[in-house]
């Protein structure tokens, strides 16, 4: 059975899901049949199941079942700044639908003027007005829901995507992954038949751990190619995403991450220092059994944050994200209501790493021309106890992107 709670926290409504577990401790997705042409079937290689594991709806050998893959995909698509189209008129029920087709499902849900976010059995999603963000994690099948996606908000809003970007770090076990994520080259194959204008990037050590970017600046729906605002005189809305991916993890860090008997996700939240990230946001937080964390995070200001932590030792892995905007020079912003309380890149990294105590992580800030963070210098220094082992900075049409890799010293 379900249970459905309705609650409201400093203006954010929340909706939280629990989830009836299987013997083995993982969620069943009944998933509903779709109906596509035979044509859309062929290119998206369909075959809907009754019931499929939201772990990637494949059959695991037992060699396999205790791994499970951390880093996350990511897709973030903008679409046109449209009079009268908003991507939160969209039902429930249309979000489950799309969710079906990457295995994975809603488990609670929070919302304030500027977003619609939840906590999915697989990472978080957010909405806004003109922006999707999906990010997923373990063998979930992320590019299998765009079309879809693409097709649903056509239907309730006659919009059409203005940019897109997809993104990961490297796999520890690519070879696990259901197509079409297998390798990037694969992914980026399958992206390029939607969008042919789109161009694919790797940064770092690609005999180690690198990440992957897939962009597209031109962007058509379907074949019609149209620009990304550019020219003098549109406005373009600051846009800008910092993304910290720890590895290697202390198993001491990494306790509180599994389920006990009493102890709630807002406990760890508080416990581990989370909460005081960003101070002042509405919180959800979900604790997963036998262990698993995730927490999305609303400001007052309009920006997000998610956490995603995966604890078992052999591959232990966390992610923070956020589209805050960081400020150059110091890289600080005043938070919140209170003008006393700054965060600043270095010292939400210091945070962070305090927290989890990876062995090595990647950093990346992307951020358009209007962006504050646009004009955080490539040279940024690394947080205490930590060295960089690579610096990369790309600058793209409307784009600047900072690649860092960090490893922590002896």
């Amino acid at each position: 059975m379900e249970k459905l709670e309705r609650c409201e926290d400093e203006g954010v409504q929340k909706e939280v899901r629990s989830v009836r577990d299987c013997e083995d401790g993982e969620a069943l997705v009944q998933v509903s049949q779709k109906h596509f042409d035979e044509d859309e079937k062929s290119l998206f290689g369909m075959k809907r199941l009754e019931s499929k594991r939201i772990t990637g709806g494949e059959e695991e050998d037992e060699e396999d079942a205790s791994f499970f893959e951390g880093a996350e995909k990511l897709l973030e698509i903008w679409f046109k700044d449209k009079a009268g189209s908003d991507l939160r008129v969209i039902p429930r029920h249309e979000w489950d639908s799309v969710l079906s087709y990457v295995h994975c499902l809603i488990i609670s849900h929070m919302s304030s003027a500027d977003h619609d976010a939840y906590v999915l059995s697989e990472s978080s999603m957010f909405i806004s007005r003109q922006r999707f963000i999906l990010k997923t994690c373990g063998k979930t099948t992320l590019l299998l829901a765009l079309h879809p996606l693409l097709s649903l908000v056509f239907s309730y809003c006659q919009n059409t995507p203005q940019s897109l970007f997809y993104s990961r770090k490297s796999y520890l076990q690519p070879d696990h992954q259901p197509q079409p994520h297998g390798s990037f080259s694969q992914e980026a194959d399958f992206l390029l038949s939607l969008f042919p204008d789109g161009r694919s990037y790797c940064m770092g050590d690609m005999n180690r751990d690198c990440w992957y970017l897939f962009k597209v600046v031109r962007l058509g729906t379907f074949g019609s190619p149209f620009l990304v605002p550019s020219c003098p005189g549109l406005t373009v809305e600051p846009d800008q995403t910092l993304e910290v991916l720890m590895s290697n993890l202390e198993p001491e860090a990494m306790q509180p991450f599994f389920q006990s008997d009493g102890i709630t996700a807002q406990d760890v939240t508080k416990k581990t220092g989370i909460a005081s990230l960003l101070p002042g946001s509405s919180i959800d937080a979900v604790l997963f059994s036998p262990c698993g964390y995730s927490l999305n995070g609303l400001t007052s200001q309009g920006y997000y944050w998610t956490i995603h932590v995966t604890p078992e030792a052999n591959f232990s892995y966390a992610s923070f994200e956020t589209n805050l905007e960081l400020c150059p020079g110091e890289v600080e912003n005043s938070f919140a209501d209170d003008a006393e309380k700054k965060v600043t890149l270095l010292g939400l990294l210091t945070q962070l790493l305090h927290i989890f105590r990876p062995k090595k992580l990647i950093t990346t800030l992307f951020a358009n021309s209007t962006s504050k963070c646009h004009m955080v210098p490539p040279g940024f220094a690394s947080p205490p106890g930590y060295y960089v082992t690579g610096r990369q900075w790309a600058q793209f049409s409307l784009y600047s992107l900072l690649f860092l890799s960090m490893e922590r010293g002896n």
